[in-house]
């Protein structure tokens, strides 16, 4: 594999863990918010 394409799998990899991260603390929100009838 080039080098080029490792990299781009890296960052890749990086993203979908921080978005991964990122879900679960927002599902965490909505799930201790007093109200959760509003849409996001």
């Amino acid at each position: 594999m080039p080098l080029k394409w490792e990299k781009v799998s890296e960052i890749l990899s990086m993203t979908l863990a921080q978005v991964e991260r990122f879900t679960q603390q927002f599902n965490l929100q909505l799930i201790s918010a007093p109200n959760r009838d509003y849409d996001l």
